[in-house]
């Protein structure tokens, strides 16, 4: 499956887990920014990112805040925790919470399918906007060093 790589926020306390997930992230392609042990850290980074993966309990907090903010600027994210599930806010319902340690595979077919969504819901995308406008500049005007455009143009 072809994707467009996203920049990761990762925020995990447990140092062997974070440069576990790191590494992998890095190796499906993907950037990670981070990994952070801190939430007042982290949040800094939220309007940077394009989705993010949160250790619920960081050092002595929760990244509840963080995940708020991450809402707040629809950020796609997950939940990684070795705690009881059910301790996760209501409000956060309709995010899916994954087992500590997990492979990052899993977790970042979930990030890319959540950050797909938000971008093809979202008519006003201006990234949406300016490949359809490539599209149709390649229609209107073909390219002729481009073979596919000449294809189109015949």
């Amino acid at each position: 499956m072809t994707f467009k790589p996203l920049r990761i926020l990762l925020v995990e306390d447990d140092f062997f887990i974070a440069e576990t997930l790191a590494r992998e992230i890095r190796a499906e392609g993907d950037t990670v920014v981070g990994p952070f042990a801190d939430i007042h850290e982290a949040i800094q980074y939220v309007g940077l990112v394009q989705a993010a993966i949160l250790d619920v309990l960081v050092q002595d907090e929760t990244s509840f805040s963080l995940a708020d903010s991450l809402i707040h600027h629809e950020v796609p994210f997950i939940f990684l925790t070795e705690s009881d599930p059910r301790l996760i806010p209501v409000r956060f319902a309709d995010r899916h919470i994954y087992a500590k340690p997990s492979p990052a595979t899993p977790l970042l077919h979930d990030l890319h399918q959540q950050h797909r969504a938000i971008v093809s819901q979202d008519g006003n995308n201006l990234e949406a906007a300016v490949i359809e406008m490539i599209h149709r500049a390649r229609d209107l005007m073909p390219n002729c060093d481009i073979p596919r455009d000449c294809k189109a143009a015949s």
